[in-house]
């Protein structure tokens, strides 16, 4: 199912919250006028590659993750702010990045950037960039069908 960015949300979750799961509501402090936002998985590889072999042979090494948000400025919403004063005291926040409300992804991060922008044009803007701290957990919906698990070495 494509999933529109009406369904979309940032929250905050605080450590009661983190194990919280719900099909009938967003679970957190959402993060107010986030235009957009996006994960990205990584994994790094290490070369294995013997000496007088002709080609390069890698294998998978750490996984980590890490994600942006962006959208309209807003101190008196309190998430934003938790989330500028989480940066500046090197905190580590509880984030759900919701596809709607039964699919998400959960983890914890250090938010290592926020910026603020304005132009004469346009409304204030605020950005803000995590890294992962530990796993990436994705919450597929009920009505989904389970993920691809990879079979033999060359693929699914």
């Amino acid at each position: 199912m494509p999933y529109k960015g009406i369904t979309g949300r940032l929250t905050i979750l605080n450590d009661s919250q983190k194990n919280e799961t719900s099909t009938d509501k967003y679970v957190g402090t959402p993060v107010a006028y986030i235009s957009n936002w996006s994960v990205e998985e990584t994994r790094d590889v290490v070369e294995i590659t013997m000496l007088g072999n002709k080609s390069k042979e890698i294998m998978p090494s750490l996984l980590y993750w890490s994600a942006s948000a962006e959208g309209a400025a807003d101190f008196t919403d309190g998430a934003q702010q938790a989330l500028r004063k989480a940066m500046v005291e090197g905190q580590l926040v509880n984030v759900r990045f919701y596809l709607d409300k039964n699919t998400y992804l959960d983890g914890t991060a250090y938010v290592t950037s926020f910026s603020v922008n304005i132009s004469a044009e346009d409304k204030g803007g605020v950005s803000i960039s995590l890294t992962g701290n530990d796993v990436l957990t994705l919450t597929p919906s009920a009505n989904s069908s389970t993920e691809p698990t990879a079979q033999g070495q060359g693929g699914f």
